[in-house]
């Protein structure tokens, strides 16, 4: 049997911090399954019932791609972003600051044995 797994692929830092912070928005509220419809699965299903009902399926024709070419980065960072700001958050990135450096413990001397 033939393994499933994918090909490795290099993700940035930035991708994945990406990807959580629009699945933590999808999680968070606004996003009902139920409101989303696969398009290919109701294709398909139309194909079948017309060969069913013995109807000939001519072939698509193919796509004409046109338009722009889409950087999915910055795709993915605006919908994190209109998420966001649908649910009223900030969207000010947060500020970091410098952690205070610990006091080191003062050394202690052995005691004298009397």
């Amino acid at each position: 049997m033939r393994s499933r797994v994918p090909a490795a692929v290099d993700v940035t830092d930035e991708e994945i911090d990406a990807a959580v912070e629009l699945a933590a928005a999808l999680a968070s509220g606004g996003f009902e399954l139920a409101e989303q419809r696969d398009a290919y699965r109701e294709a398909v299903e139309t194909v079948i019932a017309a060969k069913e009902a013995g109807h000939r399926i001519e072939p698509a024709a193919e796509p004409v791609i046109a338009g722009k070419i889409v950087d999915l980065m910055a795709a993915l960072q605006q919908s994190v972003q209109d998420a966001k700001a649908a649910r009223g958050e900030n969207a000010a990135p947060a500020e970091v600051h410098d952690l205070p450096t610990a006091k080191k413990a003062a050394k202690r001397t052995p005691a004298k044995s009397v």
